[in-house]
Order: C-alpha cells, then structure tokens, then sequence
C-alpha cells in the first residue's frame, strides 16, 4: 500500500493546529555496516504531523523546561509494543536571549532527550537554537531563528503517547516568541510555522 503524505483524509483541525495522518508501510531494507544495524525487515506504518501556524508568544524562567506541547503535539498510540517512532521537531521563532536556548524531546510531559539532566551548573539538552544572520545580538527584535532536529524512541507501550518538544532557558527568564519576530512589524518582519512529525516503524 502506498503512504500518502499529504491529504485531507485523516486531517484534524484544533485551532490553527492542523494534525494529518497516513497510513501505509514504506519498507525498510535491513543491512549491517559499521557496527550499526538498522530495522531490518521493518518499515513505516504511520505518519501523523501537527503543523502549528499561531503567532504567539509564551514567558520563560531560567532553568525550568517549557514544553511545547502545551501549544501543539502529536498523539499516537503504537501498532505494538515493539514499535519505534521517529519524531521530527521544527521550531521557528525568535527570544531575546537565543544563544542560552536548548530543545528538548518531550514523551508525555518529560524529556527523552539525553542528556535529561545538567552537570553541575551546565545547560543540557539536545542542540541550540540555530541563527538566521550572524549579528543577531543587534537584532533579537527582528530576526527570526530556528531549529530542525530527529530523535528516535520506543516507548515499549501499546497505550497512547503524546510526543513534543521542549524548550530549556539556562541563565535568563525570557519571552521565547513562535512563528513570529519579536517586533512583528506590520512590514519587514517574517511569519513562520512550526510542526512536529511522528513516523511509527515497526521492526
């Protein structure tokens, strides 16, 4: 069966976040080479993506995870138990203090990511947010930023899980803007969309 990225079948609405589904198998050869071993046999049966197109803003106190899902997400419940779900997180946005932010991959409200805990007074997290312009510290009200990253998990459940991202403000409170510029100028400014996608594979 062919797995239909884009449809309206399967579509939901919540506000301005719009959730699609497909359902296929998109196989997945298996092979061995340095000392890595994919899925063999397997193949994706699921894809479900939640496209956020809200400009908005939310408040930030350092050290304290936000999580992203509180604005969008994505549920699904595993085929089995063995199932792996492969979760895409786009951020698109701007903060007043971008080089003291770091994403996280939320499961039900916690982080998957690892590192899940500091060392000593260290930030963690998966990566930093990534810049639009180089002189940025100039311009954190009109120049947007973004992050794109991959994490794989397997939550062993065949019970729902809700998977999203989080964002961990290390050394400042701050206001962390989405799908916007600080500013959001009437001309000049950029609006942007954030989403979460989640890919079921089964081994």
């Amino acid at each position: 069966m062919a797995v239909t990225l884009d449809g309206h079948v399967g579509q939901t609405y919540s506000g301005n976040a719009v959730t699609k589904v497909a359902v296929g198998i998109l196989p997945i050869n298996g092979y061995v080479t340095g000392g890595y071993t994919d899925l063999a046999g397997g193949g994706i049966i699921r894809l479900k993506r939640t496209l956020y197109k809200t400009q908005t803003s939310f408040s930030m106190t350092a050290g304290v995870l936000y999580d992203v899902g509180n604005l969008f997400s994505v549920s699904i419940t595993p085929t089995n138990a063995s199932s792996r779900f492969i979760i895409n997180c786009r951020f698109a946005g701007e903060s007043s203090v971008s080089h003291n932010t770091l994403f996280h991959v939320m499961r039900n409200g916690s982080s998957i990511t690892v590192p899940t805990v500091g060392f000593f007074d260290r930030a963690y997290g998966l990566l930093p947010q990534g810049e639009s312009y180089a002189a940025n510290a100039a311009n954190d009200a009109t120049t947007p930023a973004g992050c794109d990253f991959w994490w794989m998990d397997h939550p062993n459940t065949t019970s729902s899980v809700t998977y999203s991202y989080g964002i961990l403000k290390k050394n400042n409170n701050d206001v962390v803007y989405i799908n916007r510029t600080q500013s959001d100028g009437a001309t000049g400014n950029e609006r942007l969309s954030s989403a979460i996608t989640v890919m079921e594979v089964t081994g």
